[in-house]
């Protein structure tokens, strides 16, 4: 199957003539690859690819330039979009509209959080790594300054419902006369919506974040700990970071409970502005898709 991805594909043998193996059991080693065109590289959305899903597609765009494509269609005489898509390419509209209409969303508070020297920390494994990782994982910025979660705040405004905000988000933001603000967090326990008023304030920031359900393209899990680049959202530039797999004592989700629940710490080199949950993380060793899982915190 060929698809219209910008991402390229290696295989261990060469393909003639669109001929695949008929033979299903035959194990063919597979590497993704970011596109050559960075700027329309789609690798990010692929990492949930399996080694067998691999072996039966062809990535044709991943070799060339938008504008290469483009005239390639003009030469063909074939039908081509001259306007790039924006936000997601399959709604028309606004995406928050189509949200309105498909979800039971609950409005409730926006609380303003008064400025924080410190991003928000996750405790729970910094005992765990000094003790075994503590020369190959640098300090976290909140074990450096000895910082920690706070609360308080002052209620601003009233937000829409949580499903259509993300962290670091400020259009959609409507609280008028005193903004901009930004999306700091968001509880859905409370249904509280938090904001900052300063789009750099250290609480949209943090070195570290828990994934789970990664999915390795090899179908192998590297050795650990791991030291790759990782990529928090579509378009964001990759990273350095370590990732480990340690023993994290925490409440399973039912949807990791039926895949395993298998979860991994992933510590930057540098904090990372908006890590938002439900985003995915994806691990590049270059240009190599090493492979991804979802952020839950």
């Amino acid at each position: 199957m060929a698809t219209g991805h910008y991402a390229r594909l290696w295989r261990e043998f060469p393909i003639f003539n669109f001929q695949f193996s008929k033979n299903t059991n035959t194990k063919i080693n597979c590497k993704l690859y970011q596109a050559r065109d960075k700027s329309k590289d789609q690798s990010y959305f692929l990492y949930n690819l399996t080694p067998e899903q691999l072996r039966q597609i062809l990535f044709p765009l991943g070799g060339y330039t938008k504008e290469q494509v483009r005239k390639i269609a003009r030469q063909a005489k074939l039908p081509y979009l001259t306007k790039e898509s924006q936000d997601i390419c399959f709604l028309a509209g606004d995406h928050n509209d189509f949200l309105k209409k498909k979800l039971k969303l609950k409005k409730g508070k926006i609380i303003a959080l008064p400025p924080d020297p410190h991003p928000n920390p996750l405790p729970f494994v910094a005992s765990w790594e000094r003790e075994k990782f503590s020369k190959k994982i640098p300090l976290s910025c909140e074990e450096r300054s000895g910082g920690g979660a706070r609360g308080g705040g002052e209620v601003i405004g009233q937000h829409q419902g949580l499903p259509l905000y993300t962290i670091g988000q400020r259009r959609g933001v409507e609280i008028g006369g005193t903004g901009p603000y930004y999306v700091a967090r968001t509880n859905y326990k409370t249904n509280t919506l938090y904001v900052v008023k300063d789009g750099d304030n250290p609480v949209l920031y943090s070195d570290k974040l828990i994934t789970s359900d990664i999915n390795w393209i090899s179908g192998q899990k590297p050795k650990f700990p791991l030291i790759c680049q990782a990529v928090i959202r579509y378009r964001h530039q990759a990273v350095k970071c370590t990732v480990i797999q340690p023993p994290l004592n925490l409440p399973l989700s039912k949807g990791e409970k039926k895949s395993g629940g298998v979860r991994y710490l992933v510590r930057f080199f540098e904090p990372q502005r908006a890590i938002t949950p439900g985003q995915s993380a994806v691990f590049y060793q270059g240009n190599e898709v090493l492979g991804g899982g979802i952020i839950i915190k």
